[in-house]
């Protein structure tokens, strides 16, 4: 019995001996390997003590890179809505963001228009939005005539509507939203004439055809309905015939149907054509209001103040025989105007825009990068649409 056990002994240790040299200790493999040798010893016989429980996990700092669905709003893989999470720029190891500038969509500034008559085939207009503080400055909108104007042979022909343009900076040339420009579209074949506007992207709209007024028939008489322009949400056309009286209409916008329409007196502030009533101001024309009383008018490139009560004019801008000025308009609150000037006797055909209070004499130029011009053809001398100029105004200060 003593013998059995000591053998079975025997082949326990020498099994053990056979594993050891066959595979090597796990010291001795992990050292070949140039591995971890485990706990380093110190001088002293004790051992360092290593902390293997895992490691932390930094949370990110914006919540939306987690994966946790604290809401139930992320998808099947635990992944958050894609709009909910942060660029990463892996490289710099930083957020990439983007400030946005807030678009409020308002048109606000001094609101100028540079429009250019070099192409007749092509009539252009750009409005421009300035800022007077910092002289900052944006397009508002643009119109091509070229879409709508025929080159050769044409059937009908659609230009901006100057004729009866109420103010001399053109201000009622355009919608309140600056999205439409008042036109008048005459046909080739009977010389019928349509009044209307362009939209910005070419297109004209036809009021005379909307409110039915154009003749029918083959023997139906030759309309004449020509654009006047726009105030607040009025569209203004007038019928005009020879030498008989204009008579001028109103239309809402917003409610272009036939019988909508509404006629307008010559008396009414919006027209300020009956002789009786505007004598003081035959022979000028409209540029802006400073109150019920008070309107600012032009001709021969001076401005004055009219006043209604006193039926008188006077003038305002200084230094009025060196220089040309126009297109005065008022700022919203009443206290300031701006307007474009140039010397008389300048060829270079740059502008500049100036503002002052209104109850002074001391305009100082707006510092801006924008640059109106305004080149006339040979003997012009008048700031109004001609051939081959370009013309600029100020249509509003909002």
């Amino acid at each position: 019995m003593m013998r059995r056990k000591f053998f079975v002994t025997v082949l326990a240790l020498a099994l053990s001996v056979a594993t050891m040299v066959g595979c090597g200790s796990s010291v001795d493999s992990a050292a070949d390997m140039g591995g971890d040798t485990g706990p380093a010893a110190y001088a002293d016989g004790t051992a360092e003590v290593v902390d293997e429980s895992p490691a932390e996990i930094a949370e990110p700092d914006d919540a939306s890179q987690g994966l946790a669905d604290v809401a139930g709003e992320n998808d099947d893989f635990g992944r958050p809505p894609e709009e909910d999470l942060v660029p990463w720029d892996v490289e710099a190891g930083e957020e990439d963001v983007t400030e946005e500038v807030p678009v409020t969509g308002e048109i606000e500034g001094i609101i100028v228009l540079q429009a250019d008559w070099s192409d007749l085939y092509c009539p252009t207009y750009t409005v421009s939005a300035i800022n007077p503080e910092s002289g900052d400055y944006h397009e508002v909108s643009n119109f091509w005539f070229d879409s709508v104007f025929e080159r050769t042979n044409p059937e009908y022909t659609i230009v901006p509507a100057l004729q009866f343009a109420r103010y001399a900076n053109l201000y009622d040339q355009f919608s309140n939203d600056y999205t439409k420009a008042a036109a008048t579209k005459t046909f080739a074949n009977n010389g019928e004439v349509h009044a209307g506007w362009i939209n910005t992207d070419g297109s004209f709209f036809d009021v005379t055809e909307a409110l039915d007024e154009q003749s029918h028939g083959d023997f139906d008489d030759i309309v004449s309905y020509q654009a006047v322009g726009f105030q607040g949400d009025v569209f203004i056309y007038v019928h005009s015939e020879g030498f008989r009286e204009n008579q001028y209409y109103g239309v809402s916008v917003d409610n272009i149907v036939p019988g909508a329409s509404w006629e307008i007196s010559t008396a009414d502030p919006m027209i300020c054509e009956d002789s009786e009533t505007w004598h003081h101001i035959s022979g000028y024309k409209l540029t802006d209001w400073i109150d019920d009383d008070r309107l600012i008018v032009e001709a021969n490139n001076q401005s004055y103040i009219a006043t209604i009560s006193t039926k008188t004019r006077s003038e305002y801008i200084p230094a009025s025989d060196s220089r040309y000025s126009w297109s005065t308009v008022v700022s919203p609150e009443g206290t300031r105007l701006a307007f474009l000037s140039e010397p008389r006797h300048d060829t270079t055909g740059e502008v500049g825009i100036y503002t002052m209070p209104l109850d002074s004499s001391e305009p100082a130029r707006l510092k801006t990068t924008f640059s109106p011009t305004f080149s006339m053809s040979a003997g012009s001398t008048v700031k109004y649409f001609g051939v081959k100029e370009k013309c600029c105004y100020i249509l509003e200060w909002r």
